[in-house]
């Protein structure tokens, strides 16, 4: 039997939020804007705004880079 309306992964994206992490800290990851600006100019804001994705953490050889992008 075919589900009617939402199909099994659609359920599934709604129900468990995807989590990601940003390999490499640098300006396109989130140097070039805060999560509060308007525009969307680096990976952290874009995984910020998606409903679907928990962003948990960055890594970058630098540990320093690294903290200071989270």
């Amino acid at each position: 039997m075919k589900p009617i309306g939402l199909n099994h992964h659609d359920k599934i994206l709604q129900q468990a939020p995807y989590s990601a992490i940003i390999i490499g800290a640098g300006q396109i990851a989130a140097g070039y804007d805060h999560p509060y600006d308007d525009k969307i100019l680096t990976h952290a804001h874009a995984i910020l705004k998606n409903e679907k994705l928990k962003l948990v953490g960055f890594y970058d050889q630098d540990l320093e880079k690294s903290k200071q992008a989270s």
